[in-house]
This record gives structure tokens, C-alpha cells and sequence, in this order.
């Protein structure tokens, strides 16, 4: 669930860094865990090699890969902001 920026403006056009530090400490922290999340991967790899079927695992790991890549959007563009 991707979060919403806020951009608190301080005395014009000075934007408040720690509402930006803020937002990418949590966001950093989600990205830790969906890279965790995605360490799965290797018991995708296992169950194929052992021909079991893997079409669960493969779409929890794209909803996961997906979920990811927003997370990453995310703070890179917090980062852009700082």
C-alpha cells in the first residue's frame, strides 16, 4: 500500500526535511522487508527444480516484486525532494 507524501512548507518555499526524513525511514524499512520477502525466491527456484507446483508461490512473489518496486519509487523520490 503505497504511502502518501506530504510536503509541509515552512516560511514560503523551504520544505520541512524532517517530514522527508520521516517518510524515508519508514519507506527505508519497507524496502528492507520486501527485499527479506523476496529472498522466497530461492524456494521458488527449489520447488521447479523438484517439478512442484509453484504457480502460488510465483504470484505472491510478483505481488511482492511489484509491491517493491513502488516502495522503491517511493524513496527515491522522498530522496529527490531532500
Amino acid at each position: 500500500m503505497p504511502l502518501a507524501l506530504t510536503v509541509t512548507k515552512l516560511g514560503g518555499d523551504e520544505m520541512d526535511n524532517s517530514s522527508f526524513q520521516d517518510q524515508l525511514r519508514q519507506i527505508e524499512s519497507e524496502v528492507a522487508a520486501g527485499e527479506r520477502r523476496q529472498a522466497r525466491l530461492a524456494i521458488v527456484r527449489e520447488k521447479k527444480r523438484q517439478r512442484l507446483d509453484t504457480d502460488k508461490d510465483e504470484a505472491d512473489l510478483q505481488a511482492m516484486r511489484e509491491s517493491q518496486n513502488l516502495r522503491q519509487q517511493e524513496r527515491q523520490h522522498i530522496l529527490t525532494q531532500l
